[in-house]
């Protein structure tokens, strides 16, 4: 099973949100952040799985999918 998570902002900033739930859940909560947050990214991260690949951007100019994205590690606390 795979979950996908939007993220705004940096981590260890105040401003850093993130959102977890299925592509069209993050991608409709993103919509509502722009105001907020120049960019926002969504990964995907498979049940049991230590990294999240982006699949997504969205910006104010609209959404960017992204084929073959970057890997990052997750740590439990973020999962």
């Amino acid at each position: 099973m795979r979950c996908f998570r939007a993220i705004s902002g940096r981590k260890g900033y105040a401003n850093y949100t993130t959102f977890t739930g299925g592509f069209f859940h993050c991608l409709h909560w993103s919509q509502g952040q722009l105001e907020q947050h120049e960019l926002i990214k969504i990964e995907k991260q498979y049940a049991g799985e230590k990294k999240a690949q982006v699949v997504a951007e969205i910006s104010c100019e609209g959404v960017r999918m992204i084929l073959n994205g970057s890997v990052r590690k997750v740590s439990l606390v973020e999962a």
